[in-house]
């Protein structure tokens, strides 16, 4: 019984949670929303700025990696009500085998959405896995963010970041970065390039 709850019941009432909060937020967008409509993509943004990333893209054709955790189940039974596709798998299990099939989907004409810190941090340090997968793939990377007016900040390892009610929240869409554009340094200076614009979409 507690697992039905958590797996399905829970999913459907954050889902309905989170519709309700996205829409009472004063939303502006700023960046190249069309390139959003484009295929072949690797979307990421930080653990902590799921929200309201996750209804934003939502209904986009669009892949997200979720760990393997019990907490990536109830997180998969969220996006899947979302309109996501879902690969599992993190850096500490069945990350290899989920890097393959991101690369194949991506390569199938979806984008891919990944949170470069997660699933358990450090927080806002850019690990590698979608760097490899622009590599392989020759996808760019699009960096996206958001700044809220009013938020509270939970006590999780990446201070979990929930815009509250009726918060004007501006959607930050960045530059898309190619592997070409990044070449020239070593890969450790390149992921710490990528994070500091991932950061700076918050000024």
């Amino acid at each position: 019984m507690k697992k039905f709850f958590k797996f399905t019941i829970l999913p459907l009432l954050i889902f309905i949670f989170l519709k309700i909060l996205y829409f009472s937020y004063r939303k502006r967008v700023e960046g190249d929303k069309k390139i959003l409509q484009q295929q072949g993509n690797i979307l990421v943004f930080w653990h902590s700025k799921m929200l309201p990333i996750i209804p934003f893209l939502g209904k986009k054709r669009i892949v997200a990696l979720v760990s393997m955790s019990e907490d990536g189940e109830l997180i998969s039974g969220v996006l899947k009500k979302f309109g996501y596709i879902l690969v599992r798998g993190s850096t500490s299990r069945g990350g290899a085998a989920a890097l393959v099939k991101l690369i194949k989907k991506i390569k199938e004409g979806y984008s891919v959405a990944i949170t470069p810190d997660g699933p358990k941090g450090p927080a806002r340090v850019f690990q590698k896995g979608a760097f490899v997968i622009a590599k392989k793939t020759k996808a760019n990377m699009i960096p996206l963010s958001y700044v809220s007016s009013k938020s509270h900040f939970f006590n999780s390892w990446d201070r979990f970041e929930l815009p509250l009610p009726f918060s004007k929240v501006v959607l930050r869409i960045g530059a898309p970065l190619s592997v070409d554009s990044l070449s020239g340094e070593s890969e450790e200076k390149i992921l710490i390039k990528i994070g500091r614009i991932l950061d700076e979409l918050e000024n």
